[in-house]
């Protein structure tokens, strides 16, 4: 093989490596929470962004039968012990739901927020949720997309 060819096939090996690794991770799962003596679920998704103590993400309330009740997005800022964050849904009526979310886990406070979904990976990570005076618990799980 000539070397200008060769050079060719390597540039375009090493921009392929490079575009590669700085695609941004991306996480989904699927969430438990409670209301009163309610057991809710849905599917949840999230992107790093590019601050390493924050991230986003979208997440969907659903039927036992995983028809679709509402939608909404979530965002999430990483605190010294805790990370917490806001939420909002519109459910398939056009009411409009929001509230706020905290979790607290074993992961050392200089671990980055996306840490909280790294460990979801291999089990439960739990919290609690409060819309007003409504407040619950929840639980996440997660798998790499």
């Amino acid at each position: 093989m000539p070397y200008t060819e060769r050079m060719r096939m390597l540039s375009a090996m090493l921009l392929i490596a490079l575009a590669a690794s700085s695609q941004t991770k991306n996480w989904s799962g699927t969430w438990t929470a409670t209301a009163g003596s309610r057991t809710l679920s849905g599917s949840w998704s999230a992107a790093e962004d590019d601050a390493a103590a924050t991230a986003s993400g979208g997440w969907t309330l659903t039927d036992p039968s995983g028809t679709a009740l509402a939608a909404g997005t979530w965002s999430a800022r990483k605190g010294v012990k805790a990370w917490q964050g806001s939420w909002q849904a519109r459910a398939v009526s056009g009411q409009v739901y929001s509230g706020t979310w905290r979790a607290q886990t074993a992961l050392a406070p200089t671990e980055p927020l996306t840490a909280m979904f790294e460990a979801a990976l291999s089990g439960a990570i739990q919290g609690a949720w409060q819309a007003g005076a409504a407040q619950g618990a929840w639980s996440i799980r997660a798998y790499m997309r």
